[in-house]
């Protein structure tokens, strides 16, 4: 799954870019891509805070019960916490996997299958691009932030569970909805990286299938 966020000024409407683009995002509230505002490509997508996210129908492409690849680039103001991706089942407690921004700047990561919650890196709520990664290969998982490792934490449960993947909010609450930009976000049935480090991709990505 793969989003490059690319198009006009204030487009609403949003598509899997991968070579197999099978997957359907679906916009709620009025997210849309801003071309002032962006890190690669010509446009990213903006989310205000009240309502702007979006969704892509349960699949067992979400569920990575082997090594995967969580990664975006993101740019965000100090503020109230937002999440970026989460894939929780809703109203169900300790169900699910989300990344999300803090108050004070850093990047929350949530794998409830695998009995982890931290929070990493710093100063991450200052207008500049950032680009975030979750990599598991194995039981290993490590999270990248600026292609740096800042953590590493194990578990390999895979996340089998009925839920929309949800980019902008926290789905198993229907809160913590995003303020800031997000761009080339892409999910991947391999672990992409690994320690100590890279440096992220400043172009598109190809469109691969996985």
């Amino acid at each position: 799954f793969y989003q490059k966020y690319g198009g006009t000024e204030d487009a609403d409407v949003f598509a899997d870019s991968s070579a197999s683009g099978k997957h359907t995002v679906t916009p709620s509230g009025d997210v849309h891509t801003d071309t002032a505002v962006k890190k690669i490509g010509t446009a990213s997508a903006q989310f205000d805070g009240t309502g702007d996210y979006l969704t892509v129908a349960d699949h067992a492409d979400f569920d990575n019960p082997g090594d995967f690849t969580w990664e975006f680039w993101f740019n965000v103001e100090s503020g109230d916490a937002g999440c970026f991706i989460s894939h929780h089942e809703s109203g169900v407690a300790n169900a699910g996997m989300f990344i999300s921004r803090t108050t004070t700047g850093k990047l929350n990561v949530q794998d409830d299958k695998n009995s982890h919650n931290a929070e990493y890196g710093s100063g991450l709520d200052d207008g500049a691009w950032h680009h975030a990664a979750w990599v598991r290969s194995s039981s290993t998982n490590n999270v990248f932030i600026d292609g740096v490792l800042e953590g590493t934490f194990s578990g390999s449960t895979a996340h089998a569970i009925a839920s929309d993947l949800a980019i902008g909010y926290y789905i198993q609450e229907n809160t913590d909805y995003l303020e800031g930009y997000m761009d080339e976000l892409r999910f991947s049935d391999s672990a992409r990286y690994s320690a100590p480090g890279f440096t992220p991709s400043t172009t598109e990505f190809t469109s691969d299938n996985n």
